[in-house]
């Protein structure tokens, strides 16, 4: 479902984003594991994910808004 409008629209490479209600921008576990596995399938596919950008609010433990896992370099 994640890839589809990518496929269909005929795309070469995408940007994955999404927020967390609880405002900590943050990745969790499942945030980790689901970026893996859409890089990979995007791979499969023959299109790219360039990043994983998470939405949230500036807090004590992050002064920006959101999270990115290309910044954060860990989209290599």
């Amino acid at each position: 479902e994640i890839l589809r409008p990518v496929i269909v629209n005929n795309g070469y490479a995408f940007i994955l984003a999404h927020n967390h209600p609880s405002g900590d921008p943050m990745p969790s576990v499942a945030d980790d594991s689901l970026t893996t596995s859409i890089k990979e399938a995007g791979s499969l596919l023959d299109v790219q994910l360039m990043d994983h950008v998470i939405l949230g609010k500036p807090s004590a433990r992050r002064d920006i808004p959101f999270y990115s896992y290309r910044r954060e370099r860990r989209m290599l």
